[in-house]
């Protein structure tokens, strides 16, 4: 695959015309994903709280993220599902992942765009390690064609702590796992 075919950080890929159908197969997907095996933090590790949502998303009609824990940076060793926010299930998601450790989130948006039958998805993956004491959310955000993960945290009293997340290069193996 050539540079220019691999998919980029935040770029959002426009999927065409939207099929009568897509609806259904929409809406399987998002029932099997809950089949999919959900993320549990090591028994005994020590872990932060961390909430997932999706962000501002003002040109789309409909915006669902998925998210996903890896060991890795290649998407090949799934820690385990986080779920999923969207129009239906619009609450961020609760979890608990473990500190000290690094933890690849892995985010998926979808939506349509407002006034068109125009599909989009967009990618992220960053690489995450939590601090003890502190409260975290995670929001994707998705406007202008470009999707970013956010950290929105809040530290625990008199402590100053480095961001807790890097973007990450999304791998080819990434984009569709």
């Amino acid at each position: 695959m050539s540079a220019a075919a691999q998919p980029r950080q935040g770029d959002a890929r426009p999927r065409g015309p939207r099929a009568p159908w897509r609806h259904l197969v929409l809406a399987a997907t998002v029932a099997l994903s809950a089949c999919a095996a959900t993320y549990q933090a090591p028994a005994g590790a020590p872990t932060a709280p961390v909430a997932l949502g999706r962000g501002d998303s003002p040109a789309l009609l409909s915006h669902t993220v998925w998210f996903r824990a890896f060991a890795d940076g290649q998407c090949q060793k799934l820690l385990g599902s986080l779920g999923s926010v969207g129009l239906l299930s619009p609450q961020a998601k609760e979890s608990a992942l473990p500190t000290g450790t690094p933890i690849y989130l892995w985010a998926d948006s979808r939506g349509t765009e407002f006034g068109s039958n125009i599909n989009y998805r967009c990618t992220t993956l960053s690489m995450l390690v939590l601090q003890p004491g502190s409260r975290y959310e995670f929001v994707q955000d998705f406007s202008q064609g470009r999707c970013r993960l956010v950290e929105r945290r809040s530290a625990a009293p008199g402590t100053a702590e480095p961001a807790a997340f890097q973007p990450v290069p999304v791998a080819p193996t990434c984009a569709r796992p």
